[in-house]
């Protein structure tokens, strides 16, 4: 990842992100050192800038968590954006990408998809996620500016206020909504858009996870994709809590990092390690494609 023009972001900031960037220390060391020198809170009222991530440009400002975390360690989500890529360099997939925020995942696996729709109301959201992948010509990427749900509606949300657009959400929370956006059900825009197949799915909705799976039962049971999905966290992991979701014969794992020196490297656990919220979805029939990722205590 490098710097492709010239942009607002401080020399010492670039600096930093050396630092950042390195795989000479575990992510946690390097952490602790970008808070403290660059932390977001020293970033108001934030500054541009435009890098290469997994080839493909992407314009951020560091103000905003994900953009933060690009400039600074060269990627977001190292763990899960490595899980969608072993999978999709294998499968070639049609990948949903629900919850999309600003593009990072979809971005990081274009290359190996077949064909990407990426689903996000939030208009906050939406404008960048559409600058990064106009930005970047020849993608197969197409932008849906609503949510997924199991109902078509216009429901309230509720955005994040201290500068992450991807924990905005449709859950309840204290005091007024923000703004109502809009729905579909899952399963009627997948017929709607004519696809053959879905192979992959990663879904980040911040609570409302569980209503997208409701919406997408037909999907599910007639595709069987791959999912990467987050477990909102008052909701225990034990399968009990959510396996009625799924088609029979879906096997569910916690997605984590291998160690504190290889934290991008994924691997797969045993639910009942019950640390993290991101979960893995697979039919037992594509099991074998990530069974090396498989931790021997699952």
């Amino acid at each position: 990842m490098k710097i492709t023009v010239a942009d607002q972001v401080r020399f010492s900031d670039h600096l930093l992100r050396i630092v950042g960037t390195s795989k000479l220390l575990p992510r946690k060391i390097r952490a602790g050192i970008l808070v403290s020198l660059a932390g977001p809170e020293k970033q108001k009222p934030g500054r541009d800038f435009e890098v290469t991530s997994f080839g493909k440009f992407y314009l951020g400002n560091t103000s905003s968590h994900v953009d933060w975390h690009v400039f600074f360690f060269g990627e977001y989500d190292p763990v899960g954006i490595r899980f969608l890529r072993f999978v999709a360099e294998k499968t070639n997939p049609v990948f949903l990408d629900i919850g999309a925020n600003t593009g990072t995942h979809s971005l990081a696996i274009a290359n190996h998809c077949k064909e990407i729709h990426c689903f996000e109301p939030n208009p906050k959201a939406l404008t960048p996620l559409r600058i990064n992948i106009n930005r970047n010509l020849g993608l197969k990427i197409c932008v849906h500016d609503f949510g997924l749900s199991d109902q078509n509606s216009v429901l309230e949300f509720y955005e994040n206020k201290s500068g992450n657009l991807g924990a905005g959400t449709f859950e309840k929370r204290r005091g007024a909504a923000d703004q109502k956006l809009e729905v579909k059900i899952g399963d009627e825009v997948v017929s709607s858009l004519g696809l053959k197949n879905v192979d992959l799915i990663k879904l980040d909705t911040e609570g409302h996870e569980f209503s997208i799976l409701k919406g997408i039962t037909k999907t599910l049971s007639t595709y069987r994709p791959i999912l990467l999905w987050e477990l909102a966290g008052t909701i225990s992991t034990d399968t009990i809590a959510f396996e009625f979701l799924f088609p029979e014969n879906y096997l569910h794992f916690r997605l984590s990092h291998r160690s504190r020196w290889k934290r991008q490297n994924p691997r797969l656990y045993s639910l009942k390690q019950n640390r993290g919220r991101n979960i893995v979805s697979i039919p037992e029939e594509q099991f074998l494609l990530v069974e090396n990722l498989v931790s021997s205590n699952a």
